[in-house]
């Protein structure tokens, strides 16, 4: 099945290899049967211990996967994805609630003259980047994917922010496979 969709994927260019970085600086590599995403999951201290202090992102120790906040993928590599593409396996009998997208190109057309910040200390420049951050999400052109089964979206990842609504209890399934498209330069 898997395949089926890489191969559909491959239609918006090169796969790109998933890379993850543990907090030592390590890579960490996933293989194929990896690339799930499965928000209901709910990492156990046994399985953490198993795989060492990485971390998958997330907001809190019981839903390391959720993504409920704005975010970007793939920003912490030298050479972030063009695109990102997920494919909706398995919805929880609530639907799980919508994917909400924001155009971060139609937020940056409506700030003032702003080029750069410099010479900021970091309280100072991290609380601009809030203030930035929750202008955008008030004012940003925006919209929602509601999921049903099988679904495949593909946005362009250099653009678009993306969180997840979230709104399914812990346990119930809610999975994707996800994949990126390598960026232009890498190809």
């Amino acid at each position: 099945m898997m395949r089926g969709f890489w191969r559909v994927a491959r239609l918006f260019g090169p796969i790109k290899e998933t890379v993850g970085r543990t907090q030592d600086g390590g890579v960490f590599r996933y293989a194929e049967n990896r690339q799930i995403i499965d928000s209901g999951f709910v990492m156990t201290d046994e399985i953490r211990r198993k795989r060492g202090d990485v971390t998958f992102g997330g907001l809190d120790d019981r839903r390391p996967g959720l993504f409920e906040t704005f975010h970007v993928d793939d920003t912490y590599t030298e050479e972030p994805a063009a695109l990102a593409v997920l494919h909706a396996r398995q919805l929880p009998p609530s639907g799980g609630g919508p994917t909400c997208f924001l155009d971060m190109r139609g937020a940056y057309r409506q700030l003032d003259r702003a080029t750069h910040v410099e010479d900021l200390d970091v309280a100072e420049g991290r609380a601009l980047l809030q203030s930035l951050q929750d202008r955008a999400e008030a004012h940003a052109p925006a919209c929602e994917h509601t999921w049903r089964d099988h679904d495949v979206l593909v946005w362009d990842n250099a653009s678009v922010q993306h969180k997840a609504g979230g709104n399914f209890e812990v346990g119930e399934p809610h999975r994707f496979w996800p994949t990126m498209i390598a960026s232009h330069r890498a190809a």
